[in-house]
């Protein structure tokens, strides 16, 4: 047994001695250039959403805006990116002289509305009153690459406005974030 030990260490030992290779009295460098990027990137928008407004009444909203919302949308985007939000005008937006319009169901009759990022509705998502588009937002500097960004819209039917038929109204908004 202790013999067979031997000859097992001498064969390990021969072994390790032509695996080491040769010594080399010369070397020669380079350099390697590794290179690597990050894509500005977001997440998808967060699931469609809808805006649903109570029943206009022209009794009740003869001196009281309609109000509804928050509906709101969230994103993450690469650390460090200028991200802002837009809302465009709507499908009828050209109708109604460059404001938000719901559209009657049934008839062409119009209803205007705004689309606003604070419950006090006075921050508007503004949008371009000649083609309809959204215009961005606040720019946001997202701190992380898990940091929640969110779009917040909340909904006012104007006071007083004369609706000639009773009907569902709708609209039609596209939500972007630009990046």
């Amino acid at each position: 047994m202790i013999k067979r030990l031997g000859i097992l260490a001498a064969a390990a030992a021969v072994a390790s001695a032509l695996c080491a290779g040769p010594a080399f009295a010369t070397q020669q460098t380079q350099t390697l250039t590794v290179n690597g990027s990050v894509t500005q990137s977001c997440t998808t928008l967060s699931s469609a959403q809808t805006l649903t407004f109570p029943a206009y009444d022209f009794q009740t909203n003869a001196t009281t805006p309609d109000t509804a919302g928050p509906v709101s949308y969230t994103t993450s985007c690469t650390k460090g990116s200028s991200v802002a939000f837009s809302v465009n005008g709507g499908a009828n937006f050209a109708h109604t002289s460059g404001t938000r319009a719901l559209k009657s169901a049934t008839t062409s009759d119009y209803m205007n509305y705004g689309l606003f990022s604070d419950s006090s509705d006075t921050t508007a998502w503004a949008f371009n009153s000649s083609t309809g588009a959204g215009t961005n937002g606040p720019t946001l500097n997202p701190t992380s690459n898990t940091q929640t960004l969110t779009l917040t819209i909340y909904g006012s039917i104007p006071a007083g406005q004369d609706v000639s038929v009773a009907s569902d109204y709708t609209d039609s908004v596209t939500v972007a974030i630009n990046y």
